[in-house]
C-alpha cells in the first residue's frame, strides 16, 4: 500500500475492533532514572550531570486474532522520542514475524499536540537457534514552523537460544528533532550492547545481564552557531525476573554506569564522581482466548 497514513488507519481501527473478544496479553512497565539528559537541556552552558530525573512508561495489549494474526496496541513515554501511540498487525509465518502499524505522538510539544507516523520490525528465526530482527520507527512531519518535529528510532539483534539461556547483541538510535523559536534542537540516544537472559526449566526466576556502551546528545542550533553537549557511558544492567504464578510474571531492574566521560561541550568535564541509573518495574499478565 503507497499511502503510510491510510494504512495506518486501517491498522488502528482493527486495533480496537477485537479488544474485548480475546484479549491475550496485558503489559505494563514503570521506569525512573537520569541516564539521558533533560530535553530542555541548554548545552555549553555548565548545567549539570545529570540535569533531572526521567519518569518513563509503557503498556502494551496484545489481542489474539489467530494463531499466526495479533494486533498489539500500546503507549510508551521515552525519554528521546516522548509520548507515543502505538498500533501493530503482527503477522507470524514460520521462521518469519513481520509487524507494521501507525505511531502517534501526543503532547510533545504545544504548537503540535498529535503527530502521525508509521512503525514495523521484521524478525527471521533461523534453525531454531538464531534470530536476527529490526525496527524502524518514523514521524511523517515535515521541519517548518515553530513545534514542528520529527522523531525516528532504528534498532537490529542478533540473538542466539541455548540451552537455559538466550544470547543478544543490539544496536539502537532514537532522536527527536524540534524547530524552536530561535532555531533548532536535536536530542537523540545510541546504544550498543550485548546481553545473556539466563533461565531454567521449572524455576520461576531468571536474570538477564546487560554491557553496554550509551552515547547521548543534545545539540541547539540557532542561526549559523551550534552548541553541543555529548556524554558517552558504559552501562550494566540487570534484570530480575519472577513467575507469579501461570498468567502473572513480573520484573525488576537496574542500570547503572560503570564509567562515564564528555564530549564537545562537555569534554573535560569530571565525571569520576557521577552517578547514573535508571530503574525499572514491570507487569505482564496473560491470559487464555476466549
Amino acid at each position: 500500500m503507497k499511502n503510510p497514513l491510510l494504512l495506518s488507519l486501517i491498522v488502528l481501527s482493527m486495533a480496537f475492533v477485537p479488544v474485548t473478544v480475546s484479549t491475550s496479553e496485558f503489559s505494563v512497565q514503570l521506569g525512573i532514572g537520569n541516564l539521558d539528559f533533560s530535553g530542555d537541556r541548554v548545552p555549553e552552558e555548565s548545567a549539570p550531570v545529570p540535569d533531572g530525573t526521567l519518569i518513563e512508561a509503557a503498556a502494551w495489549m496484545t489481542n489474539r486474532l489467530s494463531e499466526s494474526l495479533h494486533v498489539d496496541v500500546g503507549f510508551e513515554r521515552d525519554a528521546i522520542l516522548g509520548n507515543t501511540v502505538l498500533s501493530k498487525l503482527r503477522v507470524s509465518e514460520g521462521p518469519l514475524q513481520v509487524t507494521i502499524g501507525p505511531t502517534f505522538g501526543l503532547l510533545n510539544t504545544g504548537p503540535a499536540p498529535v503527530r502521525a507516523g508509521v512503525a514495523g520490525t521484521l524478525k527471521i528465526d533461523v534453525l531454531d537457534r538464531v534470530y536476527i530482527g529490526g525496527e524502524a520507527r518514523e514521524t511523517l512531519a515535515s521541519l517548518r514552523d515553530r513545534g514542528d518535529y520529527r522523531s525516528g528510532q532504528l534498532a537490529g539483534v542478533l540473538g542466539a537460544r541455548i540451552p537455559n539461556a538466550r544470547v543478544e547483541a543490539r544496536v539502537e538510535s532514537s532522536r527527536f528533532e524540534e524547530v524552536t523559536e530561535n532555531g533548532a534542537r536535536h536530542h537523540s540516544r545510541s546504544v550498543y550492547g550485548v546481553s545473556a537472559d539466563v533461565f531454567k526449566d521449572g524455576v520461576p526466576y531468571t536474570v538477564a545481564l546487560e554491557l553496554a556502551y550509551h552515547n547521548r546528545e543534545i545539540r541547539v542550533l540557532e542561526g549559523n552557531v551550534s552548541e553541543v553537549d555529548a556524554l558517552g557511558s558504559i552501562v550494566l544492567g540487570t534484570t530480575i525476573g519472577v513467575q507469579l504464578s501461570p498468567g502473572v510474571a513480573a520484573d525488576i531492574g537496574v542500570d547503572s554506569n560503570l564509567f562515564s566521560f564528555g564530549r564537545s561541550g562537555l569534554a573535560g568535564t569530571d565525571l569520576s564522581d557521577v552517578f547514573l541509573f535508571r530503574t525499572t518495574a514491570g507487569l505482564r499478565v496473560t491470559g487464555s482466548r476466549q
